[in-house]
C-alpha cells in the first residue's frame, strides 16, 4: 500500500481526461513503434490512423516435492501504457492563407475538427495484427508449462488482468486438475511515468497453487503480500512480492520492473527494494534476508543492459552464434551487479537469446537463418523528444531474468531443473507473446521437505503472525 500522501496523488492523476488530442498522443507515443487506434472517439472524426479496434486473444473457456515454475512477461500486448513518443504531424494552424497584401482584408480558414484518441484505443501494430485462437490452438504453452504444483507470474507495463484470468483457464485446462489463484491484498503497483502518460500501467503478480495442496491439507500456504513502487508519479516501478510457505519454509516470490534511467539508479533501486521487504516481512528495522526467509525468487524486467559494444557487433556475434561472448558484456556480470552477488543471489546458466528489444511486427524466430536476429531485433532507437531526439543503438539485451537465494543450510532444498531456465519465442506470428518488444522468460524449480532428523532454520515474519489471506 502507498501511504497518503501517494494516495492523493494517485487520485488526482486518475481525474485525467479520457481522450486526448491525436498530435499530443503522437507526441507521447514511442517513435520506433508502429502505433495505431482503435474505436475513434467521437463520430465526426474517423479512425486517426486508419486501425481497428483490437485485444490480445481471448479463448472463450472457461508429493515429496513441490514443482514450482516462474515466469515473467513485459507485456506490450494491446498495453496503450507502453508508449512514449512518435513523431508529431504537422500542427493545423488557426489562422492560415493570410493575405499580407492587404491587412485590413484577412482571410482566415476554417480550422478542422480537432481529432480525438480515446485513451486506451491505443494499440501496436504486432497487436493490431493478432487473430482469434483457432481450435486446438494454446498460445500459452510455449511458455507456461504444464505438470507444476505452483505458478507464480510476473507481468510488467499491462493495464488489465486479461492475462492473468487466460492463466487460471489454462492451467486447470492443461493439468486436468482444479488450481486456485491466491488472492493477494497487495499485488500490484499502478501509475503513469515517462514513455506512459495516456493511461496508467500496472507491475503485477499472481500465484495458483493445486487445490490439493493447499493449507490447511496441503503443504504450501499464503502468508501475505507486499508491494514496493518506487515512487509516486512512475508508480508502475518498482517489486510486488507474496510471501509463501512451501514445506514449512517461507519463500518470498519477488516480481520487479526497475528502472531504464541507468545502471545505478537500477543499483540503489534494488538495495532500497530488498531493504523495505526485509523490513515490512520482519517487523524491524533493518531487518536482513537470512533473518525473515528461508528462500527468495527474484524475477522479473530488471533492464539490465547490453554495454560496451555496438549494436551491428551484437548482432553479428548472435548470427554466429556466440551467445557466451555477448553475454560477457551483460550489465549484471559486471560490478553493476554486485549487489546481487554479494547478497547472495544465484543465477542458472542463460542459454537464450537476449529477450529485449523484439522489434514491432516481427516475423517467428528461425535461428536456423544465420540472419534471424536482423529481424528479431530493434537496434536504432530515437530518443524522446523532450530529449533531443537523437538517434541512439539500442543494444539486444538480457533485461528479463529469474534469481534466487536462499539460506546456505537449505539452498539444496530449492533447485532449479536442468535446462528449465528459458525465454519462450513462439513459432506461429499470431501468438499475442509476439505481440510485446520483450520475450517472457520462465525458470522451474522443484522444492523438498526438510528431512525430519533436522530443525528447520528459524525466521521470523511479522506478516505470518497476521490473519491469513485468502484465496479465490
Amino acid at each position: 500500500m502507498v501511504d497518503s500522501v501517494a494516495g492523493a496523488a494517485y487520485e488526482s492523476l486518475v481525474d485525467l481526461p479520457q481522450q486526448l488530442p491525436e498530435e499530443l498522443v503522437e507526441e507521447l507515443l514511442e517513435v520506433d513503434d508502429v502505433w495505431a487506434t482503435g474505436t475513434p472517439s467521437n463520430d465526426r472524426c474517423g479512425d486517426p490512423r486508419g486501425g481497428s479496434s483490437a485485444s490480445p486473444p481471448q479463448r472463450d473457456v472457461p508429493g515429496t516435492r513441490t514443482r514450482v515454475s516462474n515466469t515473467s512477461a513485459d507485456t506490450g500486448a494491446g498495453a496503450a501504457a507502453k508508449s512514449s513518443e512518435a513523431p508529431a504531424a504537422a500542427a493545423p494552424a488557426t489562422a492560415k492563407n493570410i493575405s499580407s497584401a492587404n491587412p485590413s482584408n484577412v482571410r482566415v480558414s476554417p480550422s478542422p475538427p480537432l481529432r480525438m484518441v480515446a485513451r486506451g484505443s491505443l494499440q501496436r501494430k504486432s497487436t493490431l495484427s493478432l487473430r482469434a485462437v483457432r481450435q486446438g490452438e494454446e498460445p500459452l504453452r510455449q511458455w507456461v508449462l504444464p505438470g507444476y504444483d505452483v505458478y507464480v507470474i510476473t507481468l510488467q507495463e499491462t493495464i488489465s488482468d486479461s492475462v492473468f484470468h487466460a492463466i487460471t483457464l489454462f492451467l486447470r485446462k492443461e493439468n486436468g486438475i482444479p488450481y486456485r489463484r491466491l488472492q493477494a491484498a497487495e499485488d500490484r503497483i499502478s501509475g503513469l511515468g515517462d514513455g506512459a502518460w495516456t493511461q496508467f500501467k500496472s507491475t503485477s503478480i499472481a500465484a495458483w497453487v493445486r487445490e490439493d495442496y493447499m493449507h490447511p491439507r496441503g503443504p504450501i500456504e499464503l502468508i501475505a503480500s507486499k508491494a514496493v513502487p518506487l515512487s509516486v508519479f512512475n508508480g508502475s516501478k518498482g517489486a510486488v512480492s507474496v510471501l509463501l510457505k512451501l514445506w514449512g519454509q517461507h519463500t518470498c516470490f519477488l516480481g520487479c520492473h526497475m528502472p531504464a534511467s541507468s545502471a545505478e539508479d537500477r543499483v540503489r533501486a534494488r538495495v532500497w527494494i530488498l531493504g523495505r521487504l526485509c523490513e515490512w516481512y520482519g517487523g524491524v528495522a533493518n531487518a536482513t534476508l537470512d533473518a525473515v526467509f528461508h528462500h527468495v525468487i527474484w524475477m522479473g524486467d530488471f533492464n539490465f543492459r547490453t554495454k560496451q559494444i555496438a549494436a551491428a557487433a551484437a548482432v553479428k556475434l548472435l548470427e554466429d552464434g556466440q551467445l557466451a561472448e555477448l553475454l560477457q558484456h551483460d550489465e549484471c556480470f559486471s560490478s553493476e551487479g554486485r549487489d546481487l552477488r554479494q547478497a547472495g543471489f544465484k543465477e542458472a546458466p542463460i542459454t537464450f537469446p537476449p529477450t529485449y528489444k523484439k522489434a514491432d511486427g516481427r516475423p517467428p524466430a528461425d535461428v536456423r537463418d544465420p540472419r534471424w536476429p536482423e529481424r528479431e531485433y530493434q537496434t536504432k532507437y530515437t530518443v524522446k523528444w523532450y530529449k533531443g531526439r537523437h538517434q541512439e543503438d539500442r543494444i539486444p539485451s538480457w533485461t528479463d531474468r529469474v534469481f534466487t537465494w536462499s539460506l546456505p543450510e537449505l539452498r539444496s532444498l530449492l533447485r532449479v531443473q536442468h535446462g528449465m531456465y528459458y525465454a519462450a519465442m513462439p513459432r506461429e506470428s499470431s501468438n499475442f507473446l509476439n505481440a510485446s518488444d520483450h520475450s517472457p522468460v520462465a525458470c522451474c524449480m522443484e522444492c523438498f521437505p526438510l528431512d525430519p532428523f533436522y530443525s528447520m532454520p528459524p525466521v521470523f515474519s511479522i506478516a505470518a503472525c497476521a490473519p491469513q489471506q485468502g484465496s479465490s
